[in-house]
């Protein structure tokens, strides 16, 4: 058998780097064979400048070393654009982990099919490796059999812990009517060493007052998600000890998404364990009530509350006319007082106690804060959840727009409108610690300089013609330190962000525009590129792929330029979410992603970007939309990416190619500008004039579901679909926060502490 001798592209020993393989600090060369594998040496690579990724001539150097060492295989999280050169010297494995000493384990496990491969001499192929999300053997059965066979444990064992602190793994979970899925759990990686003394501590006590929100955020969504979870938790230690393992990721999969509900498909999961016997457990533990009262969701299928918990179920539009201004301010819920009647109260009232723990947390904060202004929003921030005024929030948004501090802080009971499917009036609590990175600032920059040649030449009639340049919007590229409530949604990441969401202070103060880089790389961590892999043309993920991940961040960053910019016409001021209601949001987003791509080809003729870049973001774009196919489009983002799809498509912009017995896609990029540039006019148009008329029929045009969806989800099926991120804590000692960080499990982050 001939040897297999493997390089694997690493920066310290223990993991695959996130780059390219030749972008490596150091190949570690391993021998293998079926029975293992061992280290015999290591090959530094000492040139920088051959290591960038795009430099066709960089395998050539650092294939010659490789062959010197007798290496055969190179393995690796992603290869570049030169894969067929790499292919005639090597047999280039993408392993789907994110370990060296696991991605060894893939290579040894499939030693027969890199054998096949090697005697293939120039003409081999690359290989994929995945992992346990990509093991169909261990999927659920789709029946809750008690005597079905188990699966993969969601959470390594402590000797995996240690060794593999930073590799993703992976929970089954299933919803009615949709085939099994897993989620990814990744650790995220905190840049501290560069902050003060004293921003630890600030980091420290914020991460404290964000983590009260979550509690908040459950009750918007469902007040009973604590009590589902204390009776799970509860009835475990009646059950069968070969069962724990089904319940613990059940509950997992709860606290991924909040409450008993998926972002998208906005349906509730099924527990894996038999009726009967969790029905029996309840009985020993004296909750059978509460049995009755959750096994809907445990079996069934529970419609999720378009009103969520901002209405009474009973509540009507016309009740809705009849109370005051109060009634539809975003931070307010509708409570009916038990004799019929409706009343409406601010989230800082009705969560007075919650509040308050934020408060004092934001109180020990404030003294460690070394940006005035900063200091200056945190206590009208104080003064928001105390009173909850749109005079509070509105000063507490000036001083965040204002403040220049390296550590950030977004913290709201009522933020983004996407909880409330039936007006898309109430916001939903949240909370994020921020570090800005600096690596973006000049592109950021250059993006800024463009929005006011942007605004004068967007293709709809009512444009912002005066343009103060304190107004236009900042743009922040951050590190997150932790984040709850409307930020933990699975199995949608935040990828970027344009707050505050208030009309008037966008247009009379400003707003500020955040791209979240290391929940970003986290995401892109647990799937890489499987999705471009699967559905686009080989030609088009080997010149693309390799800048998927950037392209998709600077998509991401315009999209949210684009939400703050048009104008209402003079007879529709204020809100457009008052005169669109439920077709604001999807709207909005549609608008927002047309305008990214859209600038995008700005940019490049302004010299922002290249060709190349742009290209690969509406390719990003691209993969966006295939995925949002596969699900029934009811939510926002989803509505917006399928009328944006079913456009194109109609008007040839969307080509479907066959390859290898497979449908592929691609964009004639030749057309694809000015196809974006009309339906981005028309949508910006329906919004200044809030024509809800207009909207509706716009989404009965092009919103539906596609033919390809079920062969979607069939060659997804091994994707991992949601992302739970698990965040580090400072550990703390005799009330000072220390530099030292410690990942804790992922259900038992502090945010899911029901007594934060």
């Amino acid at each position: 058998m001939e040897k297999i001798i493997a390089a694997c592209a690493t920066d310290d020993g223990t993991a695959f780097i996130e780059r390219h393989f030749g972008d490596a600090q150091k190949f570690d060369i391993y021998q293998l064979n079926e029975d293992g594998f061992e280290c015999i040496g290591s090959v530094m690579n000492t040139a920088p400048e051959e290591r960038q990724h795009a430099d066709p001539r960089k395998a050539a150097g650092i294939g010659a070393v490789l062959k010197e060492r007798k290496v055969n295989v190179l393995v690796s999280r992603q290869f570049g654009p030169n894969l067929k050169r790499v292919r005639k010297q090597f047999v280039p494995v993408i392993a789907r982990v994110s370990i060296v000493e696991e991605g060894l384990k893939l290579v040894r496990d499939n030693i027969d099919r890199v054998l096949e491969e090697l005697k293939r001499g120039e003409e081999r192929n690359h290989l994929v490796l995945r992992g346990q999300a990509s093991d169909k053997s261990e999927k659920p059965a789709k029946k809750t059999s008690d005597k079905a066979a188990t699966t993969a444990p969601y959470k390594p064992d402590k000797a995996a812990r240690k060794s593999a602190t930073k590799a993703p793994f992976f929970i089954p979970y299933q919803q009615p009517d949709e085939p099994p899925r897993e989620a990814g759990l990744i650790q995220v990686r905190i840049p501290i060493e560069d902050l003060s003394e004293n921003q630890i501590q600030l980091v420290g006590h914020l991460n404290r007052a964000v983590d009260t929100m979550n509690t908040l955020y459950r009750h918007q969504v469902w007040s009973r998600t604590s009590a589902m979870l204390d009776f799970l938790e509860t009835v475990r230690d009646f059950l069968p000890e070969e069962l724990h393992r089904r319940l613990d990721e059940y509950i997992c999969i709860l606290n991924l998404q909040n409450g008993p509900w998926a972002f998208i498909p906005r349906k509730n999961p099924l527990l894996a364990i038999g009726e009967k016997t969790v029905r029996e457990a309840a009985k020993q533990a004296q909750r059978q009530a509460d049995f009755d009262e959750f096994s809907p969701f445990f079996y069934g299928a529970v419609p999720f509350p378009e009103k969520a918990g901002f209405y009474p179920a009973a509540f009507s539009e016309a009740d809705l006319q009849t109370m005051d201004e109060e009634a539809r301010q975003v931070n307010t819920i509708v409570e009916e007082d038990g004799e019929g009647n409706y009343r409406s109260i601010r989230n800082e009232q009705r969560f007075q106690e919650l509040c308050e723990k934020a408060v004092g947390h934001l109180s020990a904060a404030r003294k460690y804060s070394e940006d005035a202004e900063f200091t200056l929003y945190l206590d009208a921030k104080i003064e928001e959840l105390r009173t909850g005024s749109q005079e509070a929030r509105r000063l507490a948004d000036y001083h965040w727009i204002r403040h220049n501090s390296k550590v950030d802080l977004v913290l709201s009971t009522a933020l983004e409108v996407y909880l409330d499917a039936w007006q898309n009036l109430k916001g939903s609590a949240c909370g994020a610690v921020l570090v800005r990175n600096d690596s973006m600032e000049e592109l950021l920059r250059k993006f800024v300089g463009k929005v006011a040649d942007w605004e004068r030449q967007a293709p709809w009639d009512w444009r912002r013609e005066e343009i103060d340049p304190a107004l236009l919007p900042r743009l922040k590229f951050v590190d997150v330190c932790t984040w709850s409530g409307d930020y933990v949604t699975s199995p949608q990441t935040v990828l970027a962000q344009s707050l505050p969401n208030d009309e008037w202070v966008g247009k009379n103060i400003g707003t500020v525009n955040m791209l979240y880089r290391n929940t970003g790389e986290a995401v892109h961590r647990v799937r890489g590129n499987l999705l471009a892999e699967e559905f686009l043309p080989a030609e088009i993920v080997e010149q693309y792929g390799s800048q998927l991940y950037y392209s998709k961040q600077i998509h991401a960053i315009l999209h949210e330029i684009g939400h703050t910019t048009g104008r209402q016409d003079p007879d529709h001021p204020g809100q457009p979410s008052a005169y669109l209601k439920e077709e604001y949001s999807p709207l909005e987003e549609a608008r927002a992603e047309l305008f990214s791509m859209w600038s995008a080809q700005s940019a490049v003729q302004a010299g922002i970007i290249s060709q190349e870049t742009a290209d690969a973001g509406q390719y990003s774009m691209l993969l966006s939309m295939i995925n949002s196919l596969k699900f029934e489009a009811s939510q926002a983002h989803n509505i917006a990416r399928n009328v944006i799809f079913h456009f194109l498509q109609k008007e040839e912009g969307i080509q479907t190619v066959s390859e290898e017995g497979k449908s592929k896609l691609s964009l004639d990029l030749s057309r694809l500008h000015s196809l974006v540039e009309e339906l981005l006019g028309r949508i910006g148009n329906i919004k200044a004039a809030g024509d809800r008329a207009a909207a509706i029929a716009l989404r009965r045009e092009f919103c539906f579901e596609d033919p390809m969806r079920p062969e979607i989800e069939s060659r997804t099926a091994s994707i991992p679909l949601g992302t739970g991120l698990i965040f580090p804590e400072l550990k703390e000692k005799d009330g000072t926060f220390l530099r030292d960080l410690v990942y804790p499990e992922f259900i038992r982050q502090a945010k899911f502490n029901r007594e934060t």
